[in-house]
């Protein structure tokens, strides 16, 4: 079967497109406690507003190896995410 007809038929995934925008966390959510027994940080989008918890690898790997007892009280920041764009950029951490 050509493409245009499995298109035509069953529809095309469209490649996720960046989202604009200048979201502000809400600091509630992002000092709230842990759902997920693993998680050490959360860590925000300002793009796309995604709000994510990460465990000690993925905090790890944002951080350069920040320790963990370093996010008490705290959660990293980010411009873009892996929910709006390739990978995270200009990640930060903000104190609350």
């Amino acid at each position: 079967m050509k493409e245009e007809d499995k298109a035509r038929l069953l529809g095309r995934a469209l490649s996720k497109r960046p989202v604009g925008g200048e979201h502000v966390v809400d600091r509630q959510k992002a000092l709230a406690p842990f759902r997920e027994p693993d998680s050490v940080a959360r860590v925000f989008c300002a793009g796309c507003g995604a709000l994510m918890e990460l465990d000690q690898e993925g905090a790890a790997k944002l951080t350069a190896g920040a320790p963990v007892g370093s996010f008490a009280g705290a959660w990293l920041e980010c411009s873009r995410c892996i929910c709006c764009d390739a990978a995270f950029k200009d990640v930060q951490t903000r104190r609350g």
